[in-house]
């Protein structure tokens, strides 16, 4: 099987949320607590009623007595103009309050709001000191992010062993991305020693939770029996898997499993399916890969001229097979075009 090595996944940012935050205890004076909580409670009534402009406003009103969830949900509001004109700067201003007060989810926002340039110019060091006060609280997401700023050298010093450190901590919370990126680290020797037992783990892990990076290189343990039994038919099963949350690497190595007959049954129909999946994403190879079934009729109708439009895909990504095999379709052409003229000409002779 033709896999492609695996490879770091990138932490995806999250997205500001959600109604969903629990209530805490307020965090302003005792003599307006009660009445904060009350405003809190309001506005989050008047929020799942969809009246969102008394939802901002009482939200407003909590937060000016200085209740941390509401101050959040404020910047929530402002963020995404819910009830209020959306103001990135002022969204910041109203997460940044309820950051201040300790509260775990807000730093880890404002951390990304950095990241992001939202309401602030970016700046790395104030995105990892933020992931920093979140991920000491135990918040799984911004260990996993402190983790991938050590690891890049994002606003601190690049550190491999410091950068294990934060994903582990995430992954032993089950945090899906961690543990993909934990794995990673054992697999390649980064910040750890070299484990392929320890990879296929936190691979397995991350996977069944339908992580598709995880899914596609526990496959990748699977073909080439990294850490466990080498077994084709589970390589296949996990790139399905990936395959079908739409990962172009997966649907490629799919297809090859389809065309060559590793794991699954040999089917040129299913092979040339799932390699137009990914070659629709751009994926080079099951570009190129597409053009052969096009060119030899393996799964598809035989048909040149897209055969010569998928060496073009993928050759202007650079490939260089593509590219010798365009320019051959290119001579080939040019070559026939010759013939038929002479051809003409001979014809024509034999006229006179």
């Amino acid at each position: 099987m033709n896999l492609n090595p695996s490879i770091r996944n990138t932490v995806k940012e999250s997205e500001i949320m959600s109604n969903t935050k629990k209530s805490r205890k307020t965090s302003c004076c005792d003599n307006n607590a009660e009445t904060a909580e009350e405003l809190l409670q309001k506005g989050k009534t008047a929020y799942k009623a969809k009246d969102f402009e008394t939802a901002a406003k009482y939200f407003k009103k909590a937060a000016e007595l200085g209740n941390a969830d509401a101050q959040f949900f404020l910047g929530v509001c402002y963020d995404k103009g819910i009830g209020v004109g959306q103001d990135s700067a002022e969204a910041t201003k109203w997460i940044r309050k309820s950051a201040e007060q300790g509260d775990a989810e807000s730093q880890f926002i404002l951390g990304l709001r950095y990241h992001n340039g939202d309401g602030v110019e970016p700046d790395s060091a104030e995105e990892a000191k933020w992931y920093r006060k979140a991920a000491e609280q135990d918040y799984a997401i911004a260990q996993c992010n402190l983790g991938l700023c050590y690891d890049r050298g994002i606003g601190v010093k690049q550190d491999s062993a410091e950068a294990v450190k934060w994903y582990r901590k995430a992954a032993e919370q089950g945090y899906a991305q961690a543990q993909c990126n934990l794995a990673v680290c054992y697999e390649n020797g980064i910040g750890v020693e070299q484990d392929y037992a320890e990879a296929a783990k936190w691979y397995r892990k991350s996977a069944e939770q339908g992580y598709a990076q995880a899914q596609y290189n526990l496959a990748t343990c699977y073909a080439k029996g990294l850490g466990v039994r080498q077994n084709q038919a589970e390589a296949a099963k996990w790139l399905r898997k990936a395959a079908e949350q739409g990962d172009a690497d997966a649907q490629f190595g799919l297809g090859s499993c389809f065309f060559c007959g590793d794991g699954v049954k040999q089917d040129y129909a299913e092979a040339a399916k799932w390699l137009r999946k990914a070659a629709e994403q751009g994926h080079a190879k099951a570009q190129f890969n597409l053009a052969l079934c096009y060119r030899n009729g393996e799964g598809v109708k035989k048909n040149g001229v897209k055969a010569a439009e998928w060496f073009r895909k993928a050759a202007e990504q650079g490939d260089s097979d593509a590219q010798h095999n365009l320019g051959t379709c290119y001579f080939c052409q040019q070559a026939f075009r010759l013939a038929g003229k002479q051809a003409f000409i001979l014809a024509g002779s034999f006229g006179a």
